[in-house]
């Protein structure tokens, strides 16, 4: 068996221990009534915290779901151009910030279960 093989077998195994010890700590936590009733205040706390926020918010007029569809436009665009940089001439050229601290991108590849 190849060195993938048994690490991604090693991988799932270990995540099957975890989910059975995240069964065990739910099961502690859900029968603790001090925790539960910590919980529910902290969920009342940000409720409320949520509603100040959203009136400001509504105050100002900033529209902050428009400036992330923005945000998550443009980092899209820039992973796909530095994508096709790479494929094309095997290299991205760099960027740098208004403060000249240079960035490189970083590549990251992850398996998915084939249907």
């Amino acid at each position: 068996m190849n060195q993938l093989q048994l690490l991604f077998d090693e991988t799932l195994q270990i995540e099957k221990d975890k989910r059975y010890k995240m069964q065990d700590y739910k099961e502690l936590i859900k029968g603790d009534a001090v925790y539960n009733d910590l919980k529910n205040q902290i969920k009342e706390l940000k409720q409320k915290a949520k509603a100040i926020e959203e009136k400001y918010l509504d105050d100002c007029g900033i529209e902050i779901e428009t400036i992330n569809k923005e945000l998550a436009g443009n980092k899209e665009m820039l992973s796909d151009i530095a994508i096709s940089q790479l494929m094309e001439k095997g290299k991205i050229e760099s960027i740098n910030d208004d403060l000249g601290r240079e960035y490189e991108p970083v590549i990251k590849v992850s398996f998915k279960k084939v249907k």
